[in-house]
């Protein structure tokens, strides 16, 4: 069987500083793996003028969800929600998650998918550079509290070696998802613990029996601007 793909993630007006050269990289990579892909993005922004913007000045299709009065956890999570309903009602056999400032090789498809995963992808430094630490997050207890945390920054040096290894979470930054995953696992939030539906999916695959997998040998370029460098967010 031919795969399908969904290349998709959310995305709203605080990322516009990249989204061009992001669909122009996100083209390249469906020239390296023809016929075979589709792009949705999910637009949170506080209006819809936003998303038709996007799709024309990107020629990509750019679907608007209303988050009212959402925070950003949430609103994140219903962008999600939005674009695993759009994928589950269609003939896709997996889901590249693609953030809009994540740029891998445009053999990328090809590549992961040749590793035969239900759940594959590529870290990247969370930050400007090297100097930051990876996307990888692990669990941390203490008494009765278990919480994700991010790898530490010297753990993030020893991790790169080029090897493909089992993690709790790379987030969804830059991963291949299989059909199987998705049709048995929603995103989803709590309002009692403040972190991104990424750390609950990933706790929910594992405990769904599914592992989630990093290659090394790749370390896509993240072209992130620190949150607190944004002035009137528009979520």
């Amino acid at each position: 069987m031919n795969e399908r793909i969904l290349i998709a993630c959310p995305i709203s007006s605080h990322k516009d500083y990249v989204i061009l050269q992001w669909a122009a990289h996100v083209k390249k990579i469906i020239r390296a793996y023809p016929g075979m892909c589709d792009v949705l993005l999910a637009d949170n922004s506080n209006s819809s003028a936003h998303a038709r913007k996007v799709e024309r000045l990107t020629g990509l299709r750019c679907d608007y969800i209303s988050t009212h009065l959402k925070n950003n956890y949430d609103a994140i999570s219903l962008s999600r929600n939005y674009i695993r309903n759009y994928f589950l009602q269609c003939e896709y056999t997996h889901l590249f998650s693609l953030e809009c400032d994540v740029f891998p090789p445009k053999n990328t498809l090809s590549y992961l998918l040749a590793l035969n995963k239900d759940l594959v992808g590529f870290t990247y430094f969370l930050g400007a550079g090297e100097n930051s630490p990876l996307m990888i997050q692990e669990f941390e207890e203490t008494g009765d509290i278990r919480e994700t945390q991010n790898l530490s920054l010297p753990g993030s040096i020893h991790f790169i070696d080029g090897t493909i290894k089992k993690v709790f979470s790379i987030g969804m930054g830059c991963l291949l998802i299989s059909r199987r995953v998705l049709e048995k696992i929603p995103f989803r939030t709590d309002p009692q613990v403040r972190i991104h539906d990424d750390s609950f999916f990933a706790e929910d695959c594992k405990n769904k029996g599914f592992q989630i997998y990093c290659d090394t040998s790749v370390i896509p370029n993240h072209k992130n601007i620190p949150w607190n460098l944004y002035q009137n967010v528009n979520l």
